[in-house]
């Protein structure tokens, strides 16, 4: 019995697996015609191609070429956008723009800031110039000049003035050789001289119809007169009754300046005159070089020895010795109580006290 179900075993088991290997044999055999029919149907290379140029597309962004890498030939232009700024400094040749074509082998232009240098000629359908021009060289001008313009005007201006002085001087000239050597031949006769039909010189004399004149030099004048304001000298002037020295200001008959000093001689009032000055500063009266009388802006008066009929009056601080002519009076100037107010000269050296100062 158990040999039986051991045979039936391997023979279930040795079935099972003879099955099993057909069927995986028709399963991959069913598989490899699926995929193969399925693979027939694709496009592989396009395939490849497109998924190569996906890969490339999502790395091409972050990828770094090395230097010199790409050819420029190999590069689309189109839409590329690249700044002034990030283009380095150097030599462009064959530059063209919509307003500029350079075809220059060399620099012909140099744009400075305060300069604009061109090298060779300057060719343009017209120039205008706003400002003043200097031109350094000869002009060649093949057109012509406008005559309303304002160069042809000044130009013609020129030209004609240059001509009628040249005539006239040339003209003048030879006249005035003729009169010269008449002059020279037949000599001069100042009486015919006439200025609008008056005589200049009469009687030996200038006419009095000459009422201006610019002398700069004269000899001794007899007399002189003038009316009007007169300034000699810009020192002496005089005007309406009024002299001033060193002022053409005079505020009084007589009106003299010196440098801050001013003295004046007026009438004061009705058969009063008056001598001094209206600024305040002293005024004195000097003889000799002596101060005689001194007058102070307080309307003080200072004298330094006064004569009354014949009787001279001076002052001291102390007992005068010295001789001294009979009647002469000093006053004592440091006055003390019980001390006399003063000494009189008896002559000969001999003083006496006169007054006596209490309290």
């Amino acid at each position: 019995m158990n040999s039986i179900n051991e045979n039936t075993n391997q023979l279930i088991t040795n079935i099972t697996n003879e099955f099993l290997l057909n069927l995986k044999q028709q399963v991959q055999k069913t598989v490899i015609d699926n995929v193969t029919v399925s693979l027939s149907k694709l496009d592989v290379p396009t395939l490849v191609r497109e998924h190569i140029s996906n890969v490339l597309n999502s790395s091409a962004k972050t990828y770094n070429f090395p230097d010199r890498s790409i050819k420029g030939n190999s590069i689309n232009p189109d839409g590329l956008y690249i700044k002034a700024d990030q283009i380095a400094a150097g030599v462009i040749r064959n530059f063209e723009s919509t307003g500029i074509q350079d075809k220059a082998t060399e620099t012909q232009v140099t744009i400075m800031d305060n300069a604009t240098v061109y090298e060779n000629q300057l060719v343009a359908k017209e120039l205008h110039i706003a400002g003043a021009a200097v031109i350094e060289g000869d002009i060649d001008l093949k057109g012509n000049i406008l005559n309303t313009g304002k160069l042809f005007q000044d130009l013609a201006e020129h030209s004609a003035t240059t001509m009628r002085n040249e005539l006239r001087d040339g003209m003048m000239s030879q006249f005035a050789d003729q009169v010269f050597n008449k002059i020279s031949t037949e000599g001069l006769d100042p009486s015919v001289f006439t200025y609008q039909g008056h005589r200049l010189i009469k009687d030996n004399g200038l006419a009095p119809t000459i009422l201006n004149s610019n002398l700069q030099k004269v000899g001794a004048l007899k007399e002189l007169q003038v009316i009007g304001e007169t300034l000699l000298d810009e020192t002496l002037y005089v005007s309406n009754g009024r002299v001033g020295v060193n002022t053409m200001d005079p505020e009084s008959a007589l009106d003299v300046w010196d440098q801050e000093v001013e003295l004046v001689f007026a009438k004061q009032e009705q058969n009063m005159g008056l001598l001094g000055s209206p600024k305040p500063h002293r005024m004195v009266l000097s003889v000799n070089k002596n101060y005689n009388l001194v007058l102070d802006p307080d309307g003080s008066v200072s004298v330094a020895v006064l004569n009354i009929n014949g009787v001279r009056h001076t002052s001291s601080d102390v007992i005068p010795t010295e001789d001294a002519v009979r009647g002469t009076i000093v006053w004592n100037s440091n006055p003390k109580i019980g001390a006399p107010v003063g000494y009189v000269s008896l002559g000969g050296g001999r003083w006496a006290n006169f007054g006596s100062i209490s309290a």
